[in-house]
């Protein structure tokens, strides 16, 4: 928390809402009640860390209710949250404009992150191959590798790397849904998302991109 305050006054912010967790749950996190998006909320990320999206929703919500912000920044490196938090905004007919925040990326290709903090000096080193194992993932897919053959071989090389893969998915960029052939043929925009455990610490990425270039 000092970090980010030191940051944002560098930046003049005006002001910092730093509420008490009773303020946020005044009868207890178990005992409120909840917002799901559960078309997003249960597949891929969803799948691994169940109830992890209710509860993002469930306390944007909440902080939208409370400041009533005319715009809301979300980062595109937790691309699955930033559309989780879009469709809640459509489907509640909130009326705070989501704005996607680029991922910002080390000079070896790392995404930027404050979990990055806890890799150790050997982890950091490795890390790098994260983003560099996914733009790999593309380029067989522009040359007409398979998906599925793309993936496993995502996996096998991010594995005898020495990470822990958790998943590996390429997917549109929409809705999330499982890409076909004919998604590829179209030329349509999609997203290499992972997520690996390195060390201690557990990373995410993502990239966008249309197969034809």
């Amino acid at each position: 928390m000092d970090d980010d305050l030191e940051k944002l006054q560098a930046i003049a912010t005006d002001l910092v809402f730093l509420p008490e967790t009773a303020i946020i749950y005044p009868g207890g996190e178990q005992q409120i009640a909840f917002v799901e998006v559960p078309s997003l909320s249960r597949i891929i990320e969803g799948e691994s860390r169940p109830g992890f999206f209710k509860g993002v929703a469930t306390v944007v919500l909440k902080l939208f209710n409370m400041v009533q912000p005319d715009y809301a920044v979300f980062g595109e490196k937790d691309f699955q949250q930033l559309l989780v938090i879009r469709q809640l905004v459509k489907d509640l007919h909130l009326p705070v404009e989501i704005i996607a925040g680029p991922i910002k990326r080390e000079t070896d290709g790392l995404a930027m992150s404050s979990r990055n903090n806890y890799l150790t000096t050997s982890d950091r080193d490795k890390s790098r191959l994260l983003s560099a194992t996914l733009n790999d993932m593309r380029s067989a897919i522009a040359q007409g590798v398979a998906i599925v053959v793309a993936e496993k071989c995502c996996v096998k090389t991010l594995t005898n790397s020495g990470f822990i893969v958790d998943y590996v998915t390429l997917r549109e960029t929409s809705g999330l849904a499982a890409v076909s052939k004919q998604d590829l043929a179209a030329n349509r925009e999609l997203i290499i998302l992972a997520a690996v455990k390195v060390g201690k610490t557990r990373l995410i990425d993502n990239l966008i991109f249309l197969p034809g270039g």
